[in-house]
């Protein structure tokens, strides 16, 4: 899958981060009405749950799509020259000891106000699905997933300017999910006690997960003493310049930092990719700081893993969609996402992924001062992974977040979670 994007398909995902970064902050007074209740697209037990998890955690039956169309995870292992030379079979494995909260980017392309106003649950939907897949269903080895639907700013919305409600429907719909989530699942049913949690997010997820966090865990309160780590990608979380610079008000969070080890709770992992060309740096969009003495969060997984420094260069662990996962043809290459993805082919291959195993290098760069700087993770992969842009790109490669560094972030989860199981 080479992340290229077209131009028209660019400024929808610029767009996507821009307007929700500027949007009415958490507590703006709203007219948005809880649902009548949370629809789920991944819950452990849930007859129609796509991640196919049973209650403890174990594959009780293959992910799929509303229509019950099955999809597999397994992985084709890429040679240099781009060919499949054997597959590596997803082991889904026995009971999972914590659980995994995930809310996805932005999907919808256009708004439906029929579903956005009032508390009607809205319907489960393909783009969802598909980005859920991409994204997280290879965690389900590690943990339970918990993927709610919500009442997302639409991609027309995002383009044509957005309100602060928009962005409050939002964030109340993945509140309530995660309180119904708190008060109904992560007491665990075997021993009484209540679940570790990782918080997964990306793009317009990212940004209603920091209104969750700010809510729930950005102090001394019970969901975040069981806090292991929140990976928050492509949504410009601000960071103290300097790590002594605990108070400043442009930060996202009061009390989170970023993960500075394998072994360290309650912290923070995330980034936004970029492959910007050498001597130059991406534009402000996800990588520039949004106000004096502030950052954005840029945490390499790979470098956690291997106890590097912070800012070192690292190889990167590749794993992208195939056609097979996202149900595309010659017409739609990315099935329900082909608007999204415009521009960026995907492997036609039978497994669910590509694995390009050495295939890149990524390390977090900072330019610039505490007044003004970008912070992001530069990526330097083959073409075929992610190909050179210009110091002008602004969008960098964020539909391909996840993906890039998905065997990276994948092992990090095992460790934090054998870290929190001790």
């Amino acid at each position: 899958m080479r992340i290229r994007l077209t131009l028209a398909a660019a400024a929808v995902l610029a767009a996507a981060t821009t307007a929700a970064v500027v949007v009415a902050e958490p507590g703006t007074a709203s007219a948005a009405e809880p649902l009548a209740r949370t629809v789920w697209l991944c819950k452990p037990g849930l007859t129609d749950n796509l991640c196919g998890q049973a209650l403890d955690g174990t594959q009780d039956r293959a992910p799929h799509y509303p229509n019950g169309r099955a999809v597999n995870l397994d992985a084709s292992t890429m040679s240099a020259d781009d060919r499949p030379v054997g597959v590596e079979p997803f082991a889904p494995g026995g009971p999972k000891p914590v659980d995994c909260f995930y809310v996805y980017p932005t999907v919808d392309a256009l708004p439906n106000p029929l579903v956005q106003a009032g508390n009607i649950p809205p319907e489960r939907r393909e783009e969802g699905t598909a980005v859920t897949l991409a994204q997280v269903a290879r965690f389900t080895h590690r943990c339970r997933v918990f993927a709610p639907s919500y009442r997302q700013i639409p991609l027309a919305g995002l383009l044509g300017g957005v309100t602060g409600p928009d962005r409050e429907r939002a964030a109340l719909d993945v509140r309530t999910a995660f309180e119904d989530y708190w008060a109904h699942d992560n007491v665990d049913p075997a021993t009484g006690e209540r679940r570790g949690v990782v918080l997964l997010g990306h793009s317009q997820g990212t940004f209603v997960l920091t209104d969750l966090i700010k809510a729930k865990f950005d102090g001394p309160t019970p969901e975040r003493d069981k806090l292991i780590s929140a990976y928050l990608l492509g949504g410009s979380v601000q960071v103290p310049v300097s790590a002594g610079d605990q108070d400043n008000p442009g930060a996202s969070f009061r009390t989170l930092r970023p993960c500075a080890s394998t072994t360290e709770r309650g912290c923070l992992v995330g980034y936004s990719a970029f492959a910007v060309e050498q001597g130059q740096s991406p534009g402000t969009m996800f990588a520039g700081n949004l106000a004096p003495g502030v950052k954005s969060l840029c945490v390499n997984p790979a470098a956690l893993l291997a106890g590097a420094p912070a800012d070192a260069t690292t190889p990167i662990d590749p794993y992208l969609p195939t056609r097979t996962l996202l149900k595309g043809n010659p017409f739609a290459h990315a099935g329900p996402l082909s608007l999204i993805l415009t521009g960026v082919p995907v492997p036609d291959l039978k497994t669910g992924f590509a694995h390009y195993p050495g295939d890149g290098r990524g390390g977090c760069r900072f330019t610039g001062d505490e007044t003004a700087n970008r912070s992001w993770m530069q990526v330097d992969a083959s073409p075929k992974v992610a190909p050179p842009q210009s110091g002008a790109t602004s969008f960098g490669l964020h539909v391909g977040d996840y993906n890039l560094l998905a065997g990276d972030l994948d092992r990090l989860l095992g460790a934090q979670v054998a870290a929190w199981r001790g």
